[in-house]
């Protein structure tokens, strides 16, 4: 029988790409850990073949990918898992006939500080732009993905019984019983004490901790700015709902709450942003 693929989309908040971490480590440290365990795991290849490729194929079940490209270029019959962050358009037609998808949105004025903070803080992506002139390009979706499209083709999809529609700060409030929700989902049947340590060790305060001593060597001076004396500004920083009431200036704040209600006009409202912020 085959195997079940999962994928999960997410609305981007600008994680760090592993795979330009890799790319810098391959070319900073070359015979560093990377390509030892590379060489271990995949014997007789070349990674300037495609790394990625080759440790994926290599990978055991079941395999957990992370990718930025749209479905078509994938290579065939190597994913069982992947997170992705493509709109819907990208998706392959009957991708809902085949497998089970995961979205996750979050609220678009946290998206916007997290972004900001990730750009000033990582030396691949500076930007020159001030606070006010970032806003305003995320809202006429310079920035990545236009946010609202990207949202609303995914809602429109939440009823389909291989679909779930998931929100960030649920998933802060309550994690527990969101991962329930994951888990009645997927069909992984975990127990009770199982759910509260998926919880426990997916939180923020475990993240950041594991996250220090699961990176590359070379990562933070590849990627960081160490002159910066903001430790905050790392990958890191807050993992707070709402810290957007604290980031914004008070003319931002109100400049993103009148696009906010423009634009959720579009969706239902049983839609969690339009019935908690503007209801």
């Amino acid at each position: 029988m085959p195997v079940l693929r999962h994928w999960i989309i997410d609305i981007p908040f600008f994680d760090i790409d592993y795979g330009f971490a890799i790319s810098s480590s391959l070319k900073f440290n070359p015979e560093g850990d990377l390509v030892r365990r590379f060489k271990k795991l995949c014997p007789g290849k070349d990674y300037n073949e495609g790394l990625l490729i080759h440790t994926a194929a290599a990978l055991p079940d079941p395999r957990l990918l992370k990718g930025h490209m749209p479905l078509p270029f994938w290579p065939p019959n190597i994913l069982d898992k992947a997170k992705l962050y493509m709109p819907l358009p990208f998706w392959p037609p009957n991708i809902l006939d085949k497998a089970k998808v995961m979205y996750l949105a979050r609220d678009p004025r946290d998206v916007v500080v997290s972004c900001y903070h990730f750009f000033q803080s990582s030396k691949q992506t500076r930007v020159t732009a001030t606070l006010d002139e970032f806003v305003e390009d995320f809202m006429d979706d310079i920035i990545l993905s236009a946010y609202w499209e990207h949202v609303r083709l995914a809602w429109e999809k939440r009823n389909n019984p291989n679909f779930l529609f998931l929100f960030y700060e649920d998933l802060k409030e309550n994690p527990n019983e969101e991962i329930k929700k994951v888990d009645q989902f997927i069909g992984t049947n975990r127990s009770q004490n199982q759910i509260e340590n998926v919880a426990n060790y997916t939180g923020f305060n475990s993240m950041k901790e594991k996250y220090k001593d699961n990176i590359p060597v070379s990562f933070d001076k590849i990627y960081y700015d160490d002159s910066k004396t903001d430790k905050e500004n790392g990958f890191f920083r807050k993992g707070k709902v709402g810290s957007w009431k604290e980031d914004l200036p008070l003319h931002l704040q109100e400049k993103m709450n009148s696009w906010m209600k423009f634009n959720l006009s579009q969706f239902s409202e049983d839609f969690k942003y339009k019935k908690e912020q503007f209801s």
